[in-house]
């Protein structure tokens, strides 16, 4: 049984055809779940150094080549995916040579709290997340992976 060969994303050559003429864009972004594709069409059409490339709800992605060496990504998570789906992703895109990793959740109210206190739970554990956040993600230093 062969294992099937990896190709790049939906949009994504227009990415590694910059990267192999070191004509890095300044953000790449990775649409995810609904409206992903509209999302990816949007960020291509804009006058700005951007490039998009969408992750197909059928498509594991470690399953993709991520043409995203030297970049700073962008992970537009709408509805329709797991976080676990979305770790993954980000952990791709960091052993692929993203320089950075932001997860921006478009389904949650950046208008409400992230956290609530509350009084009832032990001494160091009442804060608690209450909604999906952005986060960023770096790869490891190199330091500290020498040291390990």
């Amino acid at each position: 049984m062969s294992t099937p060969e990896k190709k790049l994303p939906p949009f994504g050559k227009v990415l590694a055809d910059r990267q192999r003429f070191k004509n890095l864009p300044f953000l790449a972004v990775v649409c995810v779940g609904a409206d992903a594709w509209a999302n990816a069409k949007h960020w291509n059409g804009l006058p700005n150094d951007c490039t998009a490339m969408v992750l197909p709800h059928d498509m594991p992605p470690a399953s993709v080549i991520w043409p995203v060496s030297r970049c700073t990504c962008l992970i537009e998570w709408n509805t329709g995916l797991s976080s676990s789906l979305i770790i993954e992703l980000v952990k791709c895109l960091l052993i692929a040579g993203a320089e950075q990793v932001t997860v921006r959740p478009l389904f949650v109210d950046i208008n409400t709290p992230a956290v609530e206190y509350d009084p009832g739970l032990p001494v160091g554990n009442r804060w608690r997340q209450v909604r999906e956040m952005i986060r960023m993600y770096y790869p490891p230093r190199k330091e500290a992976a020498r040291a390990a």
